[in-house]
């Protein structure tokens, strides 16, 4: 028994070390750029608002987080007509924020990964749905990822269901 348990370990430590880290969410702001790295926090409405009005992108890296907060966000992100970089990673919550730029880049090695209400909500899940394709994203697409599981998409999977618009960098 020590010995499966010790090879379960081993193959789960394998799997983890590729799964991105988790952090605090920070936004820091370079001239026309401002970078959103780590969780998506309940404040992130009032520190997207709170971006000086010269920030033309902002560059996602993010794991997720909390879902309503990620909408209030996406809303001022649209209104302010920002371009939405992903040069690594962007699941989960994330995606809304990517979804609602303007121009939406994702870099040559970058990935968008989205999925259903954890738990699921099949009410919520279509309100979700209709505002994603409203931000352009496939209705199949969506339907698809409505249905359970991940949907992890690399770049030219991106463009192909409407996630990016471009590929490479803003």
């Amino acid at each position: 028994m020590r010995g499966l348990l010790g090879w379960l370990s081993i193959v789960l430590a394998g799997h983890v070390a590729v799964v991105p880290t988790v952090s605090a969410q920070t936004i820091d702001v370079q001239g026309v750029v401002a970078h959103l790295t780590g969780d998506i926090t309940e404040d992130l409405p009032e520190k997207i608002a709170a971006l000086p009005d010269g920030v033309r992108v902002l560059v996602l890296t993010s794991t997720g987080g909390y879902t309503a907060p990620a909408f209030e966000a996406a809303k001022d992100i649209r209104a302010r007509n920002l371009t939405t970089y992903v040069p690594e990673f962007c699941f989960s919550a994330c995606t809304m924020l990517f979804q609602a730029g303007s121009r939406r880049v994702i870099g040559v090695q970058g990935s968008l990964m989205f999925h259903a209400s954890r738990p699921p909500n099949g009410e919520f899940d279509y309100w979700v749905g209709r505002i994603y394709a409203r931000y352009g994203l496939d209705e199949e697409f969506v339907g698809r990822f409505n249905g359970g599981g991940d949907h992890t998409l690399a770049p030219d999977q991106a463009i192909t269901v409407g996630a990016a618009t471009q590929i490479g960098e803003p």
